[in-house]
């Protein structure tokens, strides 16, 4: 990857900033997702959204940097995963099912169409906590971590997801309260 800054000073404090800090953003990403592939594209893109605002972060104290290190790690680390989650739901490719599918996978895949339109349709405060627990498996804790919520406020809103997915289903498409 290329950079360009405006003046020397610049260019030391990204890599200073790169030289003590990569690891840690390394780790922090690792934490939120699992492929390194994706790890490695968050690093690339955090680096770059960090050369971008060189100048701020050269005006803040220390521990304003690691805020905004994390702050732009985690974002770009939660784009990633809202775009592969978006991806595992449009995997599925119905002209692809084998001819000789019984009526039971029919109608698993007729359960799966319904649930994957009520999720796509949930408010992303709820969507985002049960897509991280649903589909790739974290713990409360994790979520929690990953969102800046509590794990109360992460189960209510699992919790408040599931019942909106099912009154999507029950209801025919509704997801009004």
């Amino acid at each position: 990857m290329f950079f360009v800054f405006d003046t020397h000073d610049e260019e030391e404090m990204f890599y200073y900033l790169y030289e003590r800090y990569n690891r840690l953003l390394y780790k922090y990403a690792r934490d939120i997702l699992s492929d390194e592939s994706d790890i490695e594209d968050v690093l690339q893109t955090s680096w770059l959204k960090i050369s971008r605002n060189i100048k701020k972060i050269m005006n803040s104290d220390e521990p304003q940097k690691i805020v905004f290190l994390r702050k732009v790690t985690k974002n770009t680390a939660i784009d990633v995963l809202k775009m592969n989650a978006k991806n595992a739901f449009s995997d599925l490719d119905i002209e692809t099912a084998d001819k000789n599918d019984s009526g039971v996978d029919c109608f698993k895949y007729i359960q799966f169409n319904e649930m994957r339109r009520a999720v796509r349709n949930l408010d992303d405060k709820y969507k985002e906590p049960l897509l991280l627990k649903a589909v790739y498996g974290f713990d409360m804790k994790e979520i929690s971590s990953i969102l800046g919520i509590s794990e109360e406020n992460v189960g209510v809103r699992i919790f408040r997801a599931r019942e909106k997915v099912r009154k999507f289903i029950s209801k025919g498409g509704d997801l009004s309260d």
